[in-house]
C-alpha cells in the first residue's frame, strides 16, 4: 500500500475514533443493539435534547454506524452491522474490563487491581 494510501487509511480510523470518543454515541449504540428507536426514544433514554442528540446521530450515520428509516414524522435508526459494530457492542456488553474474550491483558499475572508487587519500600532514616 502507498504512503498516501496508508496515510488516508489512517486519517480515516482517526475520525472514527473521534466519533466514537464521545460517551452519548457509545451508549446510542448500545441502546440501538436490540432494535431500531426513534430520535425521541434515544433523547429520552440519554436524557439530552432531542437537538443533541440529533447531532450525536449524525455523527454516527456520517460514520456509516447507523442507518435510519422514516415512517409517518418519525425517524427511526438502526445500529449497521458490520464487524466494527459488533466489536464495539461486545465491548460495551463485557461485564469488566479484563481484556478480549474476557483474559486479562498481558502482563497481569493475575494480580488484583491497584496491588503492587507486595515488596515494601525500605524506610528512609535520619
Amino acid at each position: 500500500m502507498p504512503d498516501a494510501d496508508k496515510q488516508a487509511s489512517l486519517a480515516r480510523a482517526a475520525r472514527l475514533f473521534g466519533v466514537l470518543a464521545e460517551p452519548a454515541r457509545l451508549r446510542i449504540l448500545q441502546l440501538l443493539k436490540d432494535g431500531s428507536m426513534c430520535g425521541r426514544e434515544l433523547a429520552g433514554e440519554l436524557d439530552l435534547t432531542p437537538a443533541t442528540t440529533c447531532h450525536h446521530l449524525e455523527k454516527l450515520k456520517l460514520a456509516k454506524l447507523l442507518s435510519q428509516r422514516r415512517s409517518g414524522k418519525r425517524v427511526y435508526y438502526s445500529a449497521r452491522e458490520h464487524e466494527l459494530a459488533r466489536a464495539i457492542r461486545q465491548s460495551l456488553a463485557a461485564p469488566n474490563n479484563s481484556g478480549v474474550n474476557g483474559k486479562r491483558a498481558p502482563g497481569g499475572r493475575g494480580r488484583k487491581p491497584g496491588k503492587t508487587s507486595g515488596r515494601k519500600a525500605p524506610l528512609k532514616t535520619q
